[in-house]
């Protein structure tokens, strides 16, 4: 550890204090265009599913109330 603290002209530290040392590098943000297109997929489908259920439910409940 002391040799670090010389290649990386650091004084000398407590021996108690922790150094911590760390590199941020930008990774970039957002989706790529295919994970765009991906995503859009994805949600659309789900929409579709959703809306799907409902009508099977509103036809199911529709159809216990006719037999009733």
């Amino acid at each position: 550890m002391v040799g670090e603290h010389a290649a990386l002209g650091l004084d000398e530290v407590e021996p108690d204090t922790v150094l911590v040392l760390a590199d941020w590098q930008y990774a970039g943000h957002g989706h790529t265009p295919g994970e765009s297109a991906l995503a859009a997929t994805i949600a659309r489908d789900l929409r579709h599913n959703r809306e799907t259920a409902r009508e099977a439910l509103h036809d199911q409940l529709a159809q216990e109330g006719a037999a009733a």
